[in-house]
């Protein structure tokens, strides 16, 4: 009920908004394309080339850069570092010569299944009918040399509003070490667990820049523009299996 519902709401505000196009530069949050989500995952990305420039994170933001841009980017990433992505989900990117960043917990991809810690944290998470795996060391080293970012998602996937300065320091620190070890790139880019970027204890952006990243992704809505603040960059949630009329609505003004 509560699906059909917004789904008329969606329909409703599209019929009142006939003439939207994309106004800045998007960046985008998945988590899962299930392989049921195949299909749908490549009509969304035939969606973004219709209304935007796709770009890699990086190029994305030097767009961003200048100002007053006739066509806007639009960049895919992907968190929590299963391994179902490397399947459906790259075969489409790789066929479409889309370049994603992919954001993984470093201490579940190190521990694989063994521990319950990572299979835990997907079924909580995603209520799926079996756990789901994490990616390996080697689907990490293939993401990067395919021209894929690897970016750090923290070590347990923990909010970085619950930390201690000191123990959230030391989780950047590490898992970006682990990631580099793996990849042979120290990566750049974060992306905070649960999205929360904000701290009462002290400044996560600081914490960030001391550990080597030189930007930060929540998953508070809007767009990137020059004035954005580097280490608090937007991202819109989309899933998989969304419909294209719920991207037109959530994505173009």
């Amino acid at each position: 009920m509560r699906r059909l519902g917004k789904d008329a709401i969606i329909r409703g505000n599209l019929l009142m908004r006939r003439h939207i196009k994309a106004k800045g530069h998007l960046i985008l949050a998945y988590h899962l394309i299930l392989k049921e989500d195949r299909d749908q995952f490549e009509d969304h990305i035939r969606f973004f080339s219709d209304h935007f420039r796709l770009s890699s994170l990086r190029d994305l933001l030097r767009a961003a850069a200048f100002p007053n841009q006739d066509e806007f980017g639009l960049a895919l990433t992907f968190d929590d570092g299963f391994r179902l992505l490397m399947r459906d989900c790259l075969e489409i990117l790789e066929k479409h010569g889309i370049k994603a960043g992919f954001f993984v917990p470093a201490a579940f991809v190190n521990s694989g299944s063994q521990d319950g810690k990572a299979a835990e944290f997907s079924t909580r998470s995603f209520y799926y009918p079996v756990p789901l795996e994490p990616m390996h060391p080697e689907d990490l080293r293939k993401l990067a040399a395919l021209g894929h970012e690897v970016g750090s998602h923290g070590l347990f996937h923990t909010s970085i509003h619950a930390m201690m300065p000191e123990s959230a320091q030391k989780e950047l620190m590490v898992s970006r070490s682990m990631i580099c070890e793996w990849t042979g790139v120290a990566p750049n880019s974060f992306s905070y667990p649960y999205g929360e970027s904000l701290s009462s204890l002290g400044s996560p952006a600081a914490w960030l820049r001391q550990a080597g990243f030189t930007y930060g992704l929540t998953t508070v809505r809007g767009s990137v523009d020059q004035a954005t603040n580097p280490y608090a960059l937007p991202r819109h949630h989309v899933e998989g299996n969304w419909s294209i009329r719920a991207l037109r609505y959530f994505l173009l003004d």
